[in-house]
């Protein structure tokens, strides 16, 4: 499993983090993403909602939140 930490990157730098990753994953592959940017807190759910991407929100809190995202069939999508 890989970890990014977005932590202090304003959007839409971990969206274009997590794109980069999605695109050299190979399946099966989990990447563990922390972002507190308001912004891509909503985007990043979206993005992966639009193109069918498997993943689960971990840990939560006002300033944080965690994803662990499946890149299984991913690059179909992109």
């Amino acid at each position: 499993m890989t970890h990014l930490d977005c932590q202090g990157m304003q959007c839409p730098m971990p969206l274009i983090k997590m794109r980069q990753w999605l695109a050299q994953a190979v399946s099966p592959a989990q990447l563990t993403l922390v972002l507190d940017d308001p912004g891509s807190k909503q985007d990043i759910p979206r993005y992966l909602n639009k193109h069918h991407i498997p993943y689960e929100i971990g840990e939560t809190s006002a300033n944080k939140l965690t994803l662990v995202i499946s890149s299984q069939s991913v690059n179909q999508c992109l």
